[in-house]
């Protein structure tokens, strides 16, 4: 089984009823998955384009199985994807993965997906994102740090697009035992997590 297969297998196992998933990895071409009109709001960058290509070309064809076919996905001010009426979802990408998710927005009120290499965190990081109750619950293996970073992450795509908030690390406490977060405005957030091949999280309210 390849990695793409793998974390596809892990993502439809986290994701909550009702939302679909997809994993496409980031391959040399990927860029021609960009519309016209998506590649003309893109930066020149090709790596970027290859990315953001993976990322809508998955947006796509989850899009086309909920009946929503041939859909542009441009970009909100904030870098956030513009998806059409009626949906809700996101995207993620590292240097080898993209993911994305998609949702009826009528079913929920915010999703959010990160993905990240499996790698540790520099000490100096894991400060700047996790409380010291973080560290006690989540500090316990070489990647934890990585993960927790990857929830929060979620975390703020989850939330940004309905509250509007701009968040800092500390401003989300992560649950490890409930795997819920909240924002320091009190917003309630349910999230899951895997670790490999790739560090995803989903997080969802």
């Amino acid at each position: 089984m390849g990695a793409a297969d793998a974390l596809s297998n892990i993502l439809a196992a986290l994701l909550p009823a009702q939302v679909i998933g997809g994993v496409e990895e980031i391959e040399s071409g990927n860029e021609a998955m960009l519309s016209s009109a998506e590649l003309a709001a893109m930066p020149e960058s090709v790596n970027r384009q290859r990315a953001s290509g993976s990322a809508r070309g998955i947006a796509r064809r989850l899009l086309a199985r909920m009946g929503c076919p041939g859909t542009d996905i441009l970009w909100l001010p904030n870098g956030a994807p513009a998806w059409p009426p009626g949906f809700m979802g996101s995207l993620a990408h590292d240097k080898l993965m993209a993911v994305g998710t998609i949702a009826r927005s009528a079913e929920f009120s915010g999703i959010g997906i990160d993905v990240e290499a499996a790698e540790p965190l520099d000490d100096e990081v894991i400060q700047v994102v996790a409380s010291r109750s973080e560290q006690q619950q989540f500090c316990r293996s070489p990647i934890d740090g990585k993960l927790l970073f990857s929830i929060k992450e979620a975390v703020f795509k989850a939330v940004n697009p309905t509250d509007r908030v701009f968040l800092e690390f500390h401003d989300v406490m992560v649950d490890g035992d409930a795997m819920t977060a909240e924002t320091r405005y009190g917003r309630m957030v349910h999230w899951r997590a895997g670790t490999r091949p790739r560090i995803l999280a989903i997080a969802w309210w």
